[in-house]
């Protein structure tokens, strides 16, 4: 083959690339919303972005072979050719190297991906039929599904969770959170709102034990304490509700709310009959989880615990305003 010839498949090969590079870009940032909304208008291969997308990690896959093909080809082709110009193998890989390094990384993935990045909506249903027909070849061949196997199967050996449930939910999650951005980048969702429903979306995988105060810093008060002591702590913290202890601070009997205990005209020596029960909980109780027990129980403030029900440990202590927070933000209470 002449010189001509080589470099012409080259940057075929190049190209294919860079389309394989920016696609997998492409599919991360193109608005699932638009593309909906173009299916549903029957707008020029709409519909077929939206069939080829359905399953997002197969596709991913078949990307990621495509853009490995195309490289390595490319490589192959230009080391044929500096074998033929230089005559020496050992020349020729070296400068493969420092010739290919640069112009696969220019211009198959820094430029691609950077112009996938930005213009994703326009250019993905543009190329749609593109990518069906190589998702389809990788598909068809068995590749795609190799690959999978293998993931599942080292993803299963290193013990980390895969598939099902647990990718269904965090793909969920992602494309609700784009949908939001989408929303309030069109100006419907002012930047609390859009605020507010990002949390909401993440709220399911907060856990008590990762908004509560730690039981270190925790202000609690002795069940002997007498009307001076709770002058004291008064006049050193604002807080109005207080976990009360005996026997140690792991052993919580409950709270108390200051102000409603001072008021009492009658002198006290211990706060037994001012303390109110509160409920218990574990670390790994999700935050809706926690405001829905609480709320059932009419109750503001709750422990935390750790270790299994026979030998639990107090960890900390939550209230109704840590886990509203985590929804709507720190406001002034």
């Amino acid at each position: 083959m002449t010189v001509f010839v080589y470099i012409l498949i080259l940057a075929v090969l190049v190209l294919h690339g860079a389309f394989f590079s920016g696609s997998e870009t492409g599919v991360y940032r193109l608005s699932r919303f638009k593309l909906r909304v173009g299916a549903e208008q029957h707008a020029s291969f709409y519909g077929l972005l939206s069939r080829t997308m359905e399953d997002t990690h197969a596709l991913v896959l078949s990307i990621l072979i495509g853009n490995n093909l195309a490289n390595g080809m490319a490589t192959s082709i230009v080391t044929l050719l500096l074998v033929d110009l230089v005559g020496s193998e050992k020349a020729a890989q070296l400068y493969v190297t420092l010739i290919m390094t640069p112009v696969l990384f220019v211009f198959s993935e820094v430029i691609p991906k950077n112009i996938y990045y930005f213009r994703a909506d326009a250019i993905m249903p543009r190329l749609a039929p593109l990518l069906w027909f190589f998702h389809k070849i990788f598909t068809w061949c068995g590749a795609v599904k190799l690959l999978s196997v293998l993931s599942r199967l080292f993803t299963r050996m290193l013990g980390t969770p895969s598939g099902g449930e647990t990718a269904a939910r965090a793909v969920g999650r992602s494309y609700m959170r784009q949908i939001i951005s989408e929303t309030h980048e069109e100006g419907i969702l002012s930047p609390i709102q859009t605020n507010i429903m990002h949390r909401l979306v993440s709220v399911p995988t907060v856990s008590v034990g990762m908004v509560m105060m730690p039981a270190s810093k925790v202000v609690m008060v002795n069940v002997k304490s007498g009307r001076d002591e709770l002058m004291k702590v008064l006049e050193k913290y604002s807080y109005s509700r207080y976990p009360v202890f005996e026997h140690g601070r792991n052993h919580v009997l409950g709270f108390i709310n200051i102000y409603e205990t001072l008021r009492n005209d009658e002198d006290f020596h211990n706060l037994h009959r001012f303390v109110h029960k509160m409920p218990s909980l574990p670390a790994n109780t999700s935050v809706i989880q926690a405001m829905t027990a609480m709320r059932e129980k009419d109750q503001r403030i709750a422990i935390v615990t750790s270790g299994n029900a026979r030998k639990s440990k107090i960890v900390g202590i939550v209230t109704m305003r840590d886990l509203v927070e985590e929804i709507t933000g720190e406001f002034a209470w």
